[in-house]
């Protein structure tokens, strides 16, 4: 009950809530602590003490209150998610076939087999993914594909290979243009590097059931001018996740105009 009552006591402060004359609502707002994510109930109680602050009336329904502010941050969430669930895939099939198409052998998929590398980039190439699979315990055959192999390799590793082999990655990211729209290019490893981790950064965030450390505008353009570069159409994409777009906002049009 200690913890449960300190959040309790937070909440109650913030949105001047009394114990000795409580709300009806505020039991129902003292059970649901528990089955909350603290982060974000958190958040949706300083959200709402700004509201009632703004508009110098008292809460009507402080449970009501909150979960409306919750629930958005839930949605918001949920969209992020599955946006960088997109960017991940992408990120993964794009970087095996530029890495098969460049190392294997003609008309094969075998970059990773056991043959001499062709250059010093190829050998801790497959120095990594020897060292991936053995820790996953996969073992690699004729018959395994760079798809598999790249399904074995964290955010971190795609991270690795993206500095290791940037020249092989370079002219995926020159400036180009897209309906009439000029896309900027990333002429450097660094600045390649310091978006990809950030949008890395902001996906275990996500993926560990924790709010972004990152601004959410800043999360989706970095994460959208990467994709437009890696031949991805996010609109198409956003509209099963966001239709209206009122969470993922995108800056670039993706329909030809009139």
């Amino acid at each position: 009950m200690y913890l449960e009552n300190i959040i309790y006591n937070q909440i109650c402060s913030d949105l001047g809530l009394s114990h000795e004359q409580p709300h009806p609502q505020q039991e129902k707002l003292k059970k649901s602590i528990s089955v909350l994510h603290n982060r974000y109930l958190m958040q949706a109680t300083k959200e709402a003490k700004h509201l009632l602050r703004r508009s110098q009336k008292p809460v009507e329904d402080p449970f009501a209150l909150i979960m409306n502010i919750y629930n958005k941050k839930i949605r918001e969430h949920q969209s992020l998610f599955l946006l960088l669930h997109l960017f991940e895939i992408a990120i993964r099939s794009k970087t095996a076939i530029t890495i098969s198409n460049h190392y294997s052998s003609d008309q094969s998929d075998d970059w990773f087999l056991s043959r001499p590398p062709k250059d010093a980039h190829h050998h801790k190439l497959q120095e990594k993914i020897r060292q991936v699979a053995n820790h996953k315990h996969f073992s690699i055959t004729t018959d395994t594909t760079s798809f598999d192999l790249f399904n074995l390799l964290s955010m971190g590793d795609l991270e690795w290979i993206l500095k290791t082999c940037w020249s092989l990655f370079l002219p995926l990211f020159q400036k180009k243009s897209y309906k009439q729209q000029t896309i900027p290019a990333i002429t450097t490893k660094t600045a390649l590097i310091q978006k990809f981790s950030k949008v890395r950064s902001a996906r275990n965030d996500i993926f560990h059931n924790n709010p972004p450390k990152m601004k959410r505008g800043r999360l989706i353009e970095d994460i959208e001018l990467l994709l437009l570069h890696l031949g991805y159409n996010l609109h198409d994409a956003i509209n099963n996740i966001d239709p209206e777009h009122k969470i993922i906002k995108l800056k670039y049009t993706y329909t030809e105009s009139s």
